[in-house]
Order: C-alpha cells, then sequence, then structure tokens
C-alpha cells in the first residue's frame, strides 16, 4: 500500500488544472443549450450528469481508501499497477470526488466478484438529455412517457432530463407531469 500511495501522489499531482474542471462542467452546459434549441429526431447528444455537479478533482486520499477497502471487501490483494493505471485513467478523465464516490458505490453494490476491469469503473454514469430529447420521446412513445421522465433545473436554469432509475442528481427536481420542483 505505501507503494501505491508514492505512485498516486505523483498521479493525483499531475492533475487536471481546477480550469479544467470547470471547462468540463462548461462544456455539458453548452452541449444541453444547443441541442435545446432544436428538434431533430436521432440527433441528440448525451451529457453525463455527472460532469454538471461541483466538486473538487479526486484525491489520493480517495482513491487510497478505496483500495483499502476494495482489497478488505473481496479478500484479495490488488497489484499496485492496476490501482495506479485506474487512477491515471480517472485524473485523465477529469474525475471529481463526486463522481468517484458515486461511481465507487455502484461499484460495490454491482461487482460481485474480485476480478474486476478498470472497465467496471468507466461503465457508471447519469445520462441527461436536453429539451430535444424529450420531445423526441414524446414523438416516439406517447405522451404516457411522461410518468417515467424527471428533469432538473441545472444552476444556470438550464433544464435537463433523464428517465428516473434510482439515481438523482443534488439540483432541483421534478417528474415531467408534476407542477413542483422538489430540491
Amino acid at each position: 500500500m505505501e507503494e501505491l500511495a508514492r505512485v498516486l501522489k505523483q498521479t493525483v499531482s499531475l492533475s487536471v488544472p481546477p480550469s479544467d474542471m470547470g471547462r468540463r462542467t462548461s462544456n455539458a452546459l453548452r452541449i444541453l443549450a444547443s441541442q435545446s434549441e432544436g428538434f431533430a429526431i436521432g440527433k441528440t447528444t448525451t451529457v453525463s450528469g455527472l460532469d454538471l455537479i461541483p466538486s473538487p478533482q479526486v484525491s489520493e486520499q480517495s482513491i487510497l481508501k478505496a483500495a483499502a477497502f476494495t482489497e478488505q471487501n473481496f479478500g484479495v490483494k490488488y497489484a499496485p499497477e492496476k490501482w495506479i493505471m485506474l487512477s491515471q485513467m480517472m485524473v485523465s478523465e477529469g474525475w471529481s470526488e463526486e463522481r468517484f464516490k458515486r461511481t465507487y458505490e455502484h461499484f460495490l453494490t454491482t461487482q460481485k466478484y474480485p476480478n474486476w476491469t478498470v472497465a467496471d469503473w468507466f461503465s457508471f454514469d447519469i445520462e441527461v438529455h436536453p429539451y430535444a430529447w424529450y420531445l423526441e420521446q414524446i414523438h416516439v412513445n406517447g405522451a404516457s412517457v411522461n410518468a417515467s421522465i424527471e428533469c432538473y433545473k441545472l444552476p444556470d436554469e438550464k433544464i435537463c432530463f433523464r428517465y428516473v432509475d434510482g439515481q438523482t442528481l443534488p439540483f432541483p427536481r421534478k417528474m415531467v407531469r408534476d407542477k413542483e420542483w422538489v430540491g
């Protein structure tokens, strides 16, 4: 674990600057805004809701804690290189603490076996969509789809949509059919 801590310290110190973390959020908001301006079936873009949550970059302490807990959970000692590769990919992708926390919770509740791969960490996301996507869902599925779609009001007052799946974002939300915002 000491070798892992040493290498993680170097990996995270080569991290994405705070301005790049903000850029990820700005890009996600820009995509949502541009996609909401027009409506064309099958032409909408998905944005990661995890990129919209304000949060600092993932820390070496969080990764070390997860490494220790994962080894304890599965009863397996993983090669430090596995964690180093995972952390380097997380840093290069600009992962935030919030994204890491939510992904790790998902990983623990869905990964049954100790032989995980880096890809298992990148399969979780909370997809949000622009207004054009919502219109497409109504067009394809009819108005009854409103019972399955929630919308979120982002800090810049933009609205995004997603199917209800048990995951939530820390923004005011409501079911499309409801009038009141929650949160």
